[in-house]
């Protein structure tokens, strides 16, 4: 047998006559189908993750990072998506990062990358990223590890 799991939403509003009596309700049942308890779960181990997460389109476009990427550097998430990554890259190693970059966005991934960034306060962190480029999405995924 194929055994299929539901989940469900289930929300009501209550019908109140005029002297603020409960007649009824309206209830509202919405039933997720696999595909978004994938999703679901797919956002949940995002965001729990213990490495830092970021989504970066071929802009250089911070798209999504996770919260563990926000502990690690110090800014809001408001903040950072919707940048540039390379803005949060240190001076000396903007060069190397853009190079990288560009081979990323012509397909190939990246192990163990070494790359500095700025925390908000200033000081510089270390972070090992391994990096996966997703041609077809125009995407790059990547996790990282502050290198301490």
């Amino acid at each position: 047998s194929d055994e299929t799991k539901t989940a469900v939403s289930i929300s009501f509003s209550p019908l109140l006559n005029q002297q603020k009596k409960f007649r009824g309700a309206i209830l509202y049942v919405k039933e997720f189908v696999n595909q978004d308890v994938l999703n679901l779960y797919k956002q949940i181990f995002f965001d729990l993750s213990l490495d830092s997460l970021i989504i970066i389109d071929y802009n250089g476009i911070l798209k999504d990072v996770n919260y563990e990427f926000i502990n690690m550097i110090g800014y809001d998430k408001k903040y950072v998506v919707g940048k540039k990554f390379i803005e949060f890259v240190t001076t000396e190693n903007k060069a190397i990062s853009e190079f990288r970059f560009n081979e990323l966005v012509s397909g190939k991934d990246l192990r163990d990358f070494p790359e500095h960034w700025i925390h908000k306060d200033g000081t510089e962190l270390e972070i090992i990223w391994r990096v996966k480029s997703a041609v077809e999405n125009e995407l790059i995924f990547a996790s990282g590890r502050r290198i301490t």
